[in-house]
C-alpha cells in the first residue's frame, strides 16, 4: 500500500505535464561574431555590470547578467572576458536548461570563439572545465582545474569548480576542502 500512496494517480500525471509544458527552460542565445560598428567602450560598461550582477550567485543574478552580456557582446563580440561570462552564466543554470547536447554545443561555440581570441584566458578555461564537467569528461575537467589552480592558487571560482566536481565524485572531503578554500579566497 506504501508503493501506491507514492505512485502519482492519472489527475496528476496530467497535472505535471502542463507543469512541464509550462516550464521555460533556458536556452543559448549566440551573439554576433561581428558587428559593423563595434564600441567597446558600451559592452566594457555593461560587462562591468554583468560581473557584479555575477557575483551574486543565484539563478536571477545569472539570468540577469545574460541579458546585459547579450547587449555588451551586441556592441563587442570580440571580448573574451565577456564571451566567457556569458558562457559560464549558461553553464551556471544548466538546471533550468534542458541538459542536452544543442546546449552545450552552442555553449562550446561561446567558449571556443574566447579561446580563439585569447587561448591562456583563465575565465574562458573556467567555462571550459564547467562545459567538461557538465559534458560529463570528468577526467579532462579534473586535468583542466588542476592546472588552473597550479597556476593560480589563489582562484576561488577555480576552487567552487574543483568543489562541484569533487563533490559530482563524492569525493565529500576534497569537495568540502575545496569549497573551503573557495571561501577564504572570495
Amino acid at each position: 500500500t506504501l508503493l501506491l500512496l507514492l505512485t502519482p494517480s492519472t489527475k496528476e500525471k496530467v497535472a505535471l505535464k502542463k507543469i512541464r509544458k509550462k516550464i521555460e527552460y533556458v536556452s543559448v542565445i549566440l551573439p554576433p561574431e561581428t558587428v559593423k560598428n563595434p564600441d567597446s567602450e558600451k559592452a566594457k560598461s555593461l560587462y562591468e555590470k554583468a560581473k557584479k550582477i555575477f557575483s551574486k550567485d543565484t539563478a536571477g543574478s545569472y539570468k540577469n547578467t545574460l541579458s546585459l552580456l547579450q547587449k555588451a557582446l551586441n556592441f563587442f563580440p570580440a571580448d573574451p572576458a565577456a564571451l566567457s561570462l556569458f558562457a559560464k552564466s549558461y553553464l551556471y543554470l544548466w538546471d533550468l536548461s534542458k541538459k542536452d547536447d544543442d546546449f552545450l554545443n552552442a555553449v562550446r561555440l561561446l567558449i571556443d570563439r574566447a579561446l580563439k581570441i585569447a587561448p591562456d584566458h583563465v575565465d574562458s578555461l573556467l567555462a571550459k572545465t564547467l562545459w567538461l564537467i557538465r559534458k560529463k569528461e570528468r577526467a579532462e575537467a579534473q586535468k583542466l582545474i588542476s592546472r588552473l589552480i597550479q597556476e593560480n592558487p589563489y582562484h576561488g571560482e577555480a576552487f567552487l569548480i574543483e568543489g562541484e566536481l569533487f563533490f559530482l565524485q563524492s569525493l565529500w572531503n576534497k569537495a568540502i576542502a575545496s569549497f573551503q578554500k573557495t571561501l577564504e579566497l572570495d
